[in-house]
């Protein structure tokens, strides 16, 4: 019980918190101005080329870098038997 209080109160609990903040727009978080916009800051967030542009440098890395890892890792550990 301990280790999954641990777990909702650092991994969940914040993860739940960002989501719902990324549903509102803030001006001013010291005057409370805050502004519900919904799914629109993810709508502009998936049409900014710059965003794409890193979404598909991210896919690239992992299949060139994991599957590279991984037979490296195999090699060495049938080196090591």
């Amino acid at each position: 019980m301990p280790s999954l209080l641990f777990l909702f109160a650092f991994t969940y609990l914040p993860f739940g918190v960002a989501f719902v903040d990324s549903l509102y727009e803030f001006r001013n978080v010291t005057l409370g101005q805050e502004y519900f916009v919904g799914f629109s800051n993810y709508q502009r967030l998936f049409n900014d080329p710059t965003f794409q542009k890193a979404v598909i440098n991210n896919v690239v890395l992992i299949v060139l870098t994991v599957p590279a890892s991984l037979l490296l890792a195999l090699v060495l550990a049938i080196a090591l038997t």
